[in-house]
């Protein structure tokens, strides 16, 4: 097992195959993570993370970099200011959080979840493609009922408008499917859910 810290002002970098910990921080170079297996910390001013093969737990954090996590079984929190998230071929492995401020979110997933997941965007689409594989949960998804749309491939148990100050309405529908866990939480507030 290596713990593994790296620190850059600007440049790229890449690293494979650790088993251990691998705390990551770069201003604004690009990052790459390959075959880690244990726990990622990486954190970003403008630089955009790929983290590909990796197995444990994942926590990457950007101000305005792009995250992009492939074929990785994990639990992970992911958030950004102003870029995009894209998470393809993921099986969870713990509870999922994806974030960002103004960017697309959209989440592939490789096996149905077995643990609490959220996807938001504050103006940007937030999208879980289940990929054929079995849509278990309380699925609950929101958007703004004046700037968003709502879609997915089943129906909806409940729909509800949220008032919150001024004209700002929030749609919420809910759906319960199978046994109504894990919890999966989609949401937007002016791109589509």
């Amino acid at each position: 097992s290596l713990d593994l810290y790296a620190t850059t002002g600007s440049g790229d970098y890449t690293l494979s195959g650790i088993t251990g910990e691998a705390k990551c921080t770069t201003g604004s170079g690009d990052v790459k993570l390959e075959n880690v297996n244990g726990s990622i910390d990486a954190t970003s001013g403008s630089g955009n993370f790929s983290i590909t093969k990796s197995k444990g737990k994942i926590n990457v954090t950007s101000g305005s970099g792009k995250l992009k996590i492939s074929e990785s079984v994990a639990g992970i929190q992911a958030t950004t200011g102003s870029g995009s998230i894209s998470a393809t071929s993921l099986s969870t492995d713990g509870e999922c959080s994806f974030t960002t401020g103004s960017g697309n979110v959209e989440v592939q997933l490789a096996s149905s979840p077995k643990h609490d997941m959220s996807v938001t965007s504050g103006s940007g689409d937030a999208v879980v493609n289940f990929n054929g594989n079995e849509i278990n949960g309380e699925i609950v998804m929101k958007a703004s009922k004046k700037h968003g749309n709502i879609e997915a491939p089943f129906e909806f148990d409940k729909t509800e408008e949220i008032n919150h100050s001024g004209n700002d309405v929030t749609i919420q529908k809910t759906a319960i499917k199978g046994t109504g866990k894990p919890r999966i939480a989609i949401s937007t507030g002016s791109g589509d859910a």
